[in-house]
Protein backbone atom coordinates (compact mmCIF):
# COMPACT_ATOMS: atom_id res chain seq x y z
CA UNK A 1 0.00 0.00 0.00
CA UNK A 2 2.75 2.59 0.86
CA UNK A 3 4.28 1.78 -2.71
CA UNK A 4 0.97 2.52 -4.30
CA UNK A 5 0.45 5.86 -2.47
CA UNK A 6 4.17 6.74 -3.36
CA UNK A 7 3.68 5.65 -6.74
CA UNK A 8 0.36 7.77 -6.93
CA UNK A 9 1.98 11.04 -5.23
CA UNK A 10 4.95 10.67 -7.66
CA UNK A 11 2.64 10.59 -10.49
CA UNK A 12 0.36 13.92 -9.68
CA UNK A 13 3.76 15.86 -8.97
CA UNK A 14 4.95 14.54 -12.64
CA UNK A 15 1.24 15.75 -14.12
CA UNK A 16 1.89 19.35 -12.33
CA UNK A 17 5.17 19.67 -13.42
CA UNK A 18 3.79 18.85 -16.91
CA UNK A 19 1.07 20.99 -16.70
CA UNK A 20 3.45 23.90 -15.56
CA UNK A 21 5.37 23.27 -18.40
CA UNK A 22 2.71 22.66 -21.31
CA UNK A 23 0.69 26.24 -20.04
CA UNK A 24 3.98 28.47 -19.90
CA UNK A 25 6.38 26.80 -22.74
CA UNK A 26 3.18 26.45 -25.41
CA UNK A 27 0.07 27.93 -24.55
CA UNK A 28 1.69 30.98 -23.22
CA UNK A 29 3.33 31.59 -26.08
CA UNK A 30 0.01 32.96 -27.97
CA UNK A 31 -0.77 35.17 -25.16
CA UNK A 32 2.48 37.01 -23.76
CA UNK A 33 2.08 40.04 -26.42
CA UNK A 34 5.21 42.74 -25.73
CA UNK A 35 4.20 46.38 -26.01
CA UNK A 36 5.62 47.82 -28.83
CA UNK A 37 5.22 51.34 -30.51
CA UNK A 38 5.42 52.76 -34.42
CA UNK A 39 5.13 55.36 -36.50
CA UNK A 40 4.32 56.13 -39.88
CA UNK A 41 5.49 58.80 -42.18
CA UNK A 42 4.03 59.79 -45.57
CA UNK A 43 4.38 62.59 -48.23
CA UNK A 44 1.24 64.84 -48.94
CA UNK A 45 2.71 65.89 -52.39
CA UNK A 46 5.95 67.02 -53.11
CA UNK A 47 8.31 66.19 -49.96
CA UNK A 48 11.93 65.02 -50.89
CA UNK A 49 14.86 64.70 -48.16
CA UNK A 50 12.72 65.04 -45.22
CA UNK A 51 14.53 65.33 -41.54
CA UNK A 52 11.60 65.08 -39.53
CA UNK A 53 11.56 65.20 -34.94
CA UNK A 54 8.61 63.94 -33.38
CA UNK A 55 8.14 63.40 -29.23
CA UNK A 56 9.26 60.49 -28.12
CA UNK A 57 7.34 58.27 -26.30
CA UNK A 58 8.28 58.23 -22.42
CA UNK A 59 7.81 54.43 -21.05
CA UNK A 60 9.52 53.79 -17.52
CA UNK A 61 11.90 51.10 -17.50
CA UNK A 62 11.53 50.41 -20.53
CA UNK A 63 14.15 49.22 -23.60
CA UNK A 64 13.77 50.41 -27.00
CA UNK A 65 15.08 48.86 -30.21
CA UNK A 66 15.76 51.84 -32.91
CA UNK A 67 15.72 51.29 -36.82
CA UNK A 68 19.31 51.79 -38.31
CA UNK A 69 18.02 55.51 -39.82
CA UNK A 70 15.66 56.45 -36.89
CA UNK A 71 17.51 58.20 -33.71
CA UNK A 72 16.87 60.22 -30.39
CA UNK A 73 17.96 63.31 -29.87
CA UNK A 74 17.84 65.81 -27.05
CA UNK A 75 16.49 69.29 -27.53
CA UNK A 76 14.69 72.03 -25.42
CA UNK A 77 11.55 70.11 -26.14
CA UNK A 78 12.53 67.42 -24.42
CA UNK A 79 13.59 64.17 -26.29
CA UNK A 80 12.65 63.73 -30.07
CA UNK A 81 12.83 60.73 -31.86
CA UNK A 82 14.93 61.68 -36.02
CA UNK A 83 14.46 60.47 -38.82
CA UNK A 84 16.15 61.59 -41.91
CA UNK A 85 14.75 59.76 -45.32
CA UNK A 86 16.02 61.15 -49.05
CA UNK A 87 13.02 60.32 -51.34
CA UNK A 88 9.61 59.83 -49.86
CA UNK A 89 6.97 59.97 -52.51
CA UNK A 90 4.06 58.42 -52.04
CA UNK A 91 4.93 55.32 -50.03
CA UNK A 92 4.24 54.83 -46.21
CA UNK A 93 7.57 54.12 -44.38
CA UNK A 94 6.82 52.32 -41.03
CA UNK A 95 9.60 52.48 -38.27
CA UNK A 96 8.94 49.85 -35.68
CA UNK A 97 10.27 50.40 -32.00
CA UNK A 98 9.60 47.57 -29.65
CA UNK A 99 10.30 47.77 -25.62
CA UNK A 100 10.49 45.08 -24.76
CA UNK A 101 7.58 44.25 -22.19
CA UNK A 102 4.27 44.81 -21.48
CA UNK A 103 3.13 48.58 -20.06
CA UNK A 104 0.66 50.95 -18.97
CA UNK A 105 -0.50 52.82 -21.71
CA UNK A 106 -2.36 55.80 -19.60
CA UNK A 107 1.06 56.08 -18.45
CA UNK A 108 3.11 56.75 -21.88
CA UNK A 109 4.22 60.08 -21.67
CA UNK A 110 4.38 61.93 -24.89
CA UNK A 111 5.31 65.80 -24.67
CA UNK A 112 2.29 67.13 -26.22
CA UNK A 113 -0.34 69.04 -24.88
CA UNK A 114 -3.86 67.57 -24.61
CA UNK A 115 -7.60 67.69 -24.13
CA UNK A 116 -10.38 65.61 -23.59
CA UNK A 117 -12.89 65.79 -26.43
CA UNK A 118 -15.10 62.50 -25.59
CA UNK A 119 -15.72 59.42 -24.03
CA UNK A 120 -17.45 56.65 -25.09
CA UNK A 121 -18.50 52.87 -23.82
CA UNK A 122 -18.48 50.61 -26.55
CA UNK A 123 -20.25 46.95 -26.95
CA UNK A 124 -18.83 44.78 -24.92
CA UNK A 125 -17.63 41.21 -24.95
CA UNK A 126 -18.79 38.70 -21.16
CA UNK A 127 -16.61 40.01 -18.59
CA UNK A 128 -15.18 42.74 -20.29
CA UNK A 129 -15.71 46.41 -20.65
CA UNK A 130 -14.37 48.44 -23.54
CA UNK A 131 -13.96 52.31 -23.73
CA UNK A 132 -12.98 55.25 -26.64
CA UNK A 133 -11.16 58.47 -25.23
CA UNK A 134 -10.95 61.15 -27.51
CA UNK A 135 -8.48 63.87 -27.04
CA UNK A 136 -7.53 67.01 -28.90
CA UNK A 137 -3.67 67.79 -28.84
CA UNK A 138 -0.98 70.00 -29.54
CA UNK A 139 2.83 68.77 -30.34
CA UNK A 140 6.20 69.79 -30.61
CA UNK A 141 7.62 69.12 -33.99
CA UNK A 142 10.44 69.94 -36.13
CA UNK A 143 10.72 69.54 -39.88
CA UNK A 144 13.28 70.22 -42.67
CA UNK A 145 12.58 69.13 -46.62
CA UNK A 146 12.36 70.36 -50.10
CA UNK A 147 9.39 70.02 -52.06
CA UNK A 148 5.73 72.04 -50.97
CA UNK A 149 3.50 68.99 -49.91
CA UNK A 150 2.47 68.40 -46.40
CA UNK A 151 3.75 65.07 -44.36
CA UNK A 152 1.14 62.94 -42.52
CA UNK A 153 2.13 61.00 -39.21
CA UNK A 154 0.66 58.62 -37.28
CA UNK A 155 1.70 56.55 -34.16
CA UNK A 156 0.75 53.66 -32.62
CA UNK A 157 1.14 52.66 -28.79
CA UNK A 158 -0.15 48.93 -28.45
CA UNK A 159 0.15 48.15 -24.18
CA UNK A 160 0.90 44.71 -25.19
CA UNK A 161 -0.42 41.76 -22.52
CA UNK A 162 0.68 39.33 -20.00
CA UNK A 163 -0.31 36.04 -18.75
CA UNK A 164 1.21 34.00 -15.56
CA UNK A 165 0.74 30.47 -15.95
CA UNK A 166 -0.82 28.56 -12.73
CA UNK A 167 -2.03 24.75 -14.58
CA UNK A 168 -2.89 24.13 -17.88
CA UNK A 169 -3.97 26.56 -19.76
CA UNK A 170 -5.63 28.14 -16.68
CA UNK A 171 -3.92 31.82 -16.11
CA UNK A 172 -3.59 34.46 -14.21
CA UNK A 173 -3.16 38.15 -15.49
CA UNK A 174 0.07 39.77 -15.16
CA UNK A 175 -0.10 42.82 -16.78
CA UNK A 176 -0.82 46.07 -17.72
CA UNK A 177 -2.93 47.06 -15.11
CA UNK A 178 -4.62 50.44 -14.91
CA UNK A 179 -6.48 51.52 -11.74
CA UNK A 180 -6.08 47.85 -10.12
CA UNK A 181 -7.31 46.19 -13.28
CA UNK A 182 -6.45 44.15 -15.62
CA UNK A 183 -6.70 45.37 -19.93
CA UNK A 184 -5.04 45.02 -23.21
CA UNK A 185 -5.17 49.04 -25.32
CA UNK A 186 -3.40 50.94 -27.81
CA UNK A 187 -3.08 54.76 -28.40
CA UNK A 188 -3.40 56.73 -31.91
CA UNK A 189 -2.19 59.79 -32.25
CA UNK A 190 -2.36 61.32 -35.63
CA UNK A 191 -1.17 65.20 -37.22
CA UNK A 192 0.08 67.25 -40.39
CA UNK A 193 3.07 68.70 -40.58
CA UNK A 194 2.88 70.99 -43.67
CA UNK A 195 5.93 73.94 -42.98
CA UNK A 196 9.38 73.89 -41.94
CA UNK A 197 11.63 74.53 -39.12
CA UNK A 198 10.19 73.72 -35.22
CA UNK A 199 6.75 74.57 -34.93
CA UNK A 200 3.12 73.35 -33.18
CA UNK A 201 0.78 71.07 -34.49
CA UNK A 202 -2.34 70.18 -33.68
CA UNK A 203 -3.76 66.57 -34.03
CA UNK A 204 -5.75 63.80 -32.35
CA UNK A 205 -4.86 61.22 -29.48
CA UNK A 206 -7.14 58.24 -29.61
CA UNK A 207 -7.08 55.66 -26.33
CA UNK A 208 -8.60 52.23 -26.70
CA UNK A 209 -8.82 49.92 -23.95
CA UNK A 210 -10.51 46.84 -23.18
CA UNK A 211 -10.88 46.08 -19.40
CA UNK A 212 -11.31 42.24 -18.08
CA UNK A 213 -13.81 41.73 -14.93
Amino acid sequence: MPNRILAVVIFLLLLLAIGYWFSSSFFLQFLELKGEWHYEIKAEGDVRNLTLMIPMVEIKNARATLNPNVSIVETEYGKMVRTRVSELDSKTLVYEISMHKVFDIFNATLNCERELISKSKEETCDNCNCYNWVYKIRCPIYADYDGDGSVRVELWIHSGQKFKPVFFTFTLPDGPFYKGKHYSGHRFVSFIVNSTGYAEVEGEDKTYACFVG
